[in-house]
């Protein structure tokens, strides 16, 4: 398995970059099925994620790893958001 981190040029109001599959570092996220996760950066960039099969593992595992945009300020799957930087929930208490 190899780490990838994305690190590109995209202005903050811009439409979320969904990540291609030529980046993703888990077999099971090549495969079909699962959920959209949406990841906003506090510098204002997105990136979508498909086809996760454990949305609480994925969030876990990028919330360590995902730093080169700055810190994660909100996470949506399915277009709902599940965590936002200040609320009351515990970090990355993900209920689906």
């Amino acid at each position: 398995m190899h780490r990838c981190h994305i690190k590109i040029d995209q202005m903050a109001n811009d439409k979320p970059l969904i990540v291609k599959d030529q980046y993703r570092t888990n077999e099971l996220s090549l495969k079909p099925g699962g959920f959209n996760i949406k990841v906003i950066h506090e510098n204002g960039r997105s990136f979508v994620y498909d086809k996760i099969k454990s949305p609480a593992s994925y969030v876990a595992y990028i919330s360590r790893t995902e730093n080169a945009n700055g810190n994660i300020t909100e996470i949506q799957i399915e277009g709902k958001t599940i965590w936002k930087e200040g609320n009351n929930l515990s970090d990355w208490n993900i209920r689906i």
